[in-house]
C-alpha cells in the first residue's frame, strides 16, 4: 500500500520555507510565535491570505497600528 502524498505547489513550498525561517528568526532573538500568529501563518502559507493582510493581523493582534 502506498503511502498517501499530498502534493503541494512551488508557491506553498516557498512560502512555507520563508515562514519556518520567520519563526526561528524570532527564537534567535529570544522570541517566540503565538498559536494564533502561527495559525494566520499557515493561513498565509496556504495562500487563503497575502502577506500585507498576514501583517495587518498580526500588528492588530499586538495593538500597532
Amino acid at each position: 500500500m502506498a503511502t498517501p502524498f499530498f502534493f503541494q505547489d512551488k508557491d506553498t513550498v516557498s512560502r512555507q520555507k520563508l515562514f519556518e525561517e520567520a519563526v526561528v528568526n524570532n527564537r534567535l532573538e529570544g522570541l517566540t510565535v503565538s498559536a494564533p500568529t502561527r495559525a494566520d501563518g499557515q493561513r498565509w502559507v496556504d495562500g487563503l491570505i497575502s502577506a500585507d493582510e498576514l501583517v495587518k493581523l498580526t500588528r492588530a493582534r499586538y495593538g500597532l497600528h
